[in-house]
């Protein structure tokens, strides 16, 4: 009897837990954005913030935590509670900016767990119509008869377009000089202007205007192959092989968050991004050319991310000592 009455005790303490996990969500959950309004983190979470919603049946909530190139949001998630309700919309630039710290914040490979990518795209290098030169390999060819002439704006040491033209001129033998700027859109703007000469960013549709006026030349995609929103730009690859440089924006938890939490999770927002409207959306808003992947797929992708730009920024004499 006394056996029995202690398997029922320990049966009545063990159902509210496992019922609480099965019922998760049952309060808002929270999207922190690492950017300020406006950025692509932060138009992707609003993008998915209402689908999203729907969904789980609990309000989604988007909170903008800025600063340190995204380490100040990413930080805050990693010492959350890992519980399902405070998730990191993440993004390229602030897993890169952490592998070129000394002493980061977080470990951008052991307090994060990928739970779903939203979408990736291959940048493009643009120009400005006053540089002397056309092609990518008349800018390979320039740049190395004049060594740190040529300039290039980038969002921050440690962003993607900073490594992602690092990489390029690691591949191509030359040597370039950076301009860093607040965003992507100031960067935008001095281009356009010609107080840059040369910007790596998102092929968004406001892209391909400013290259179809003509006030912009697309010198080439940083992928293998052409992509759809510029399909007759040459591949940085066609010139200088192995510069496959990829912006990506996708769903992080902290740690230790629960199996059956993250799958919910997972599964909800792939039920979105798998759609065709979905992919049209953050395609005129991003520049995004894949969306809808697995968590095993994102896993892979983060870290072979992570494995490439540390090594850059090795190669390259970027990471603090």
């Amino acid at each position: 009897m006394k056996l029995k009455h202690l398997l029922q005790l320990s049966a009545a303490f063990l159902i509210p837990v496992v019922s609480h996990a099965t019922d998760f969500p049952t309060r808002p959950i929270k999207l922190v954005v690492p950017f300020a309004v406006g950025g692509p983190n932060d138009v992707v979470a609003r993008l998915i913030q209402e689908p999203l919603t729907r969904a789980l049946g609990q309000p989604v909530i988007v909170e903008n935590r800025i600063g340190a190139a995204g380490t100040i949001g990413m930080t805050y998630v990693k010492e959350a509670k890992p519980d399902g309700y405070t998730l990191l919309v993440g993004g390229s630039t602030p897993v890169i900016a952490a592998l070129m710290q000394k002493k980061p914040p977080y470990d951008v490979a052991r307090d994060f767990i990928q739970v779903s990518l939203f979408g990736s795209s291959p940048m493009i290098l643009l120009s400005h119509p006053s540089m002397p030169v056309k092609t990518l390999g008349e800018l390979v060819t320039y740049a190395k008869a004049k060594p740190g002439a040529v300039n290039f704006g980038m969002t921050g040491r440690g962003s993607i377009s900073h490594l992602g033209t690092e990489l390029f001129s690691q591949k191509a033998g030359i040597r370039m000089t950076d301009i860093p700027y607040s965003g992507g859109s100031p960067a935008v703007e001095a281009l356009l202007k010609g107080e840059i000469q040369l910007y790596m960013t998102s092929p968004t549709d406001a892209i391909s205007q400013y290259v179809s006026s003509g006030r912009l030349l697309a010198l080439a995609v940083a992928s293998s192959k052409p992509i759809a929103a510029f399909p007759k730009t040459p591949t940085i690859d066609a010139t200088v092989s192995g510069v496959n440089v990829e912006i990506w924006y996708g769903l992080l938890a902290p740690a230790g968050t629960p199996p059956d939490t993250v799958s919910k999770i997972e599964k909800a927002v792939a039920s979105i991004t798998s759609t065709q409207q979905w992919k049209d959306r953050v395609r005129v808003s991003l520049g995004i050319e894949t969306a809808g992947f697995t968590q095993k797929q994102f896993e892979d992708f983060y870290k072979a991310e992570i494995d490439t730009w540390r090594a850059v920024a090795r190669k390259g004499g970027l990471i603090e000592e």
